[in-house]
């Protein structure tokens, strides 16, 4: 698991700067590696919603990176909010206290939001168990998160309107539109592209129509792309492309962002 790591802590809270403390020492315990730039896979904000935060936070949800936000207290009924209701509703939060997690489930429910308590002051969790907890809840963010991708996913080719008797149609552009999902996303996994090659070769469809869905969906160019790239892997082979490879400085880009 990669995470990138934005904190937003008063130098004097020296309550919050253990907790990122104690946050790092279990990261390395767990396999967790910090990353700065590169592919990651959320963004986990710790502190003051400031509004440096929020303009990254804004950025991150327009590239679709999942957030996990550790307010530590800093948001409140006595503080005004900047966060908008849209990024609020977006973020996986995570509430120290009963007071912070009841505040936050008013502001912005419907979302992903846990209460754990911060072994740093409360008495009653171990660091152990929070390390666990937390580990877990890492989890069920990537998994909502990704739930969420596939819908929106098919909420873009149902504007299509395909008819009935074209499922395979419907499968082949979900692959081709998570892969454009993961590239901008800078990680596409070898399996992603191996699945496609897979289905593409092993699903009737209509060519001429898959290509006609292409266009429409704006993703023709980044598939013939692909394409090259699948062909250069040995993953598509001519006879199953439905639109011609094309090598250009997109295809090299995709080259790099697969892990």
């Amino acid at each position: 698991m990669r995470i990138k790591v934005l904190t937003s802590l008063p130098h004097a809270d020296l309550q919050a700067i253990s907790f990122l403390g104690l946050l790092k020492e279990k990261w390395d315990n767990n396999d967790i590696t910090i990353v700065t730039d590169g592919y990651y896979d959320f963004l986990h904000v710790i502190g003051l919603p400031t509004s440096s935060v929020i303009r990254h936070l804004q950025q991150e949800r327009e590239r679709l990176i999942p957030i996990v936000y550790s307010p530590l207290g800093t948001i409140a009924p006595w503080r005004k909010i900047p966060i908008p209701q849209t990024l609020g509703k977006y973020i996986a939060w995570h509430a120290c206290g009963k007071h912070e997690y009841e505040y936050l489930q008013q502001l912005f429910t419907p979302t992903t939001i846990t209460w754990l308590k911060n072994p740093v002051t409360a008495t009653d969790i171990t660091v152990t168990e929070f390390a666990s907890a937390i580990q877990r809840f890492y989890q069920e963010v990537l998994e909502h998160h990704e739930d969420f991708i596939w819908s929106l996913i098919r909420q873009r080719i149902g504007l299509l309107h395909l008819k009935e008797e074209q499922p395979a149609i419907f499968q082949v552009l979900q692959q081709i539109l998570y892969v454009e999902y993961k590239f901008k996303r800078k990680q596409i996994l070898s399996s992603n592209i191996e699945e496609l090659g897979h289905l593409m070769h092993e699903t009737n469809y209509d060519e001429d129509e898959l290509a006609k869905n292409l266009q429409l969906l704006k993703v023709h160019g980044f598939m013939a792309s692909l394409e090259q790239v699948m062909e250069e892997r040995q993953l598509l082979s001519e006879g199953f492309m439905p639109i011609p490879p094309l090598q250009n400085r997109l295809t090299k880009n995709i080259n790099k962002t697969i892990v």
